[in-house]
């Protein structure tokens, strides 16, 4: 047992030492939702439920405890199999807020079936969303 805390003690200061940066965080998505639209940063037509012809798709996210300079991504996926649509990457400077990512709709319409959206903090998935296009 001594030995251990003896070699992390030993790591933290070589980590220190050779002026490693050390990111510790609790961020988190407290909540995410898919809507048709976006006003004043707060979902509009709150659904899971798209129609072909839907202008746009909206996933709308608050989030907390974001140390600066958190790399937020949404990747899209769609039918069939859940192949991917699309990406968008944000940076946050803010520790706490609410954002959304959209896609709009492509010229032949929105295929029919299941698609989701995950969502990834400084590439570790944080949260998925789910929604249809009947």
């Amino acid at each position: 047992m001594k030995e251990k805390l003896l070699f992390g003690l030993l790591i933290i200061g070589v980590i220190l030492v050779s002026g490693c940066t050390v990111r510790v965080s609790t961020f988190t998505i407290i909540d995410a939702k898919m809507s048709r639209s976006i006003e004043n940063l707060e979902p509009v037509g709150l659904t899971s439920t798209f129609a072909p012809d839907s202008p746009e798709i909206n996933v709308w996210y608050s989030w907390a405890h974001a140390p600066s300079g958190t790399e937020l991504k949404a990747v899209w996926f769609g039918p069939p199999n859940y192949i991917k649509i699309t990406d968008f990457t944000v940076t946050i400077e803010d520790m706490s807020g609410r954002g959304h990512f959209k896609i709009t709709k492509p010229t032949a319409g929105w295929p029919i079936g299941d698609y989701k959206v995950d969502i990834y903090a400084d590439d570790n998935l944080v949260r998925s969303v789910s929604f249809k296009v009947e």
